[in-house]
């Protein structure tokens, strides 16, 4: 995918904590950013997360740090890149049923898609939102207060592997910590972050529980993983 617009930077570059909440709350939430560019699906302008999602029924299925941007004019202006492997998986009220797919950055991929038995499952919206909570955990402890990479950091399983240990390593994350070890001095991220652990902890959780259940919601783990809590756990963060 070519784009062409505004010069970005990466957002964990964004040193201001405050600037980088805010940032990171538009790229999921949705904001209209001009741009020229071409994609298969022919959108004519690049749109953040929920926005592409509700507007034209597309994931963008391979969330990472290199995607997560913004404008150098306004750091708070989220821009979200790379389209290459955009599904749509909505075409007005009509669902569509594009081939399953495994693409994706492998420390930011969902739990259900770290799987070697079967078929891999069809892409929903909730794995994209899964994306944006590990990416959140990883820029808030893999990079100092500088903006650079630590050599020591808790994720280097999640590249390297084998699956069943990203699994493990991924279940330890949301285990809620009581502390995140971050050099990020905002309370509330860390609390965002916590909030977050605890909606993922509890809807794979209640998976679990209900395997067997056909009445299980697998959308949104038991309505547990939504837009709406998401957001909600974000807004969370002044109290």
């Amino acid at each position: 995918m070519q784009i062409l617009g505004p010069s970005c930077i990466p957002l964990y570059r964004v040193l201001c904590d405050q600037n980088f909440e805010t940032a990171f709350r538009s790229l999921i939430q949705g904001t209209l950013i001009p741009f020229v560019f071409t994609h298969p699906l022919n959108l004519s302008s690049v749109v953040v997360h929920h926005m592409l999602y509700k507007s034209a029924g597309i994931l963008h299925c391979n969330l990472n740090t290199s995607s997560l941007m913004v404008s150098k004019d306004s750091l708070t202006c989220g821009i979200l890149l790379d389209l290459d492997f955009a599904l749509q998986v909505q075409d007005g009220d009509e669902a569509l049923l594009p081939e399953p797919t495994l693409s994706g950055t492998l420390p930011f991929l969902s739990m259900d898609l770290l799987t070697t038995t079967g078929p891999p499952p069809p892409r929903l919206y909730r794995h994209d939102l899964e994306s944006f909570f590990y990416i959140l955990g990883w820029m808030l402890c893999r990079y100092d207060a500088s903006g650079e990479c630590k050599l020591q950091h808790q994720f280097a399983v999640w590249h390297r592997g084998p699956l069943d240990d990203i699994i493990s390593a991924k279940w330890r994350f949301m285990r809620v910590p009581s502390h995140i070890p971050s050099e990020r001095s905002s309370p509330s991220l860390q609390k965002w972050l916590r909030n977050l652990c605890r909606i993922f902890n509890t809807g794979y959780q209640e998976k679990d529980r209900d395997l067997q259940n056909p009445l299980f919601n697998h959308e949104t783990l038991g309505g547990y993983v939504t837009f709406d809590r998401f957001m909600g756990a974000a807004r969370q963060m002044t109290s």
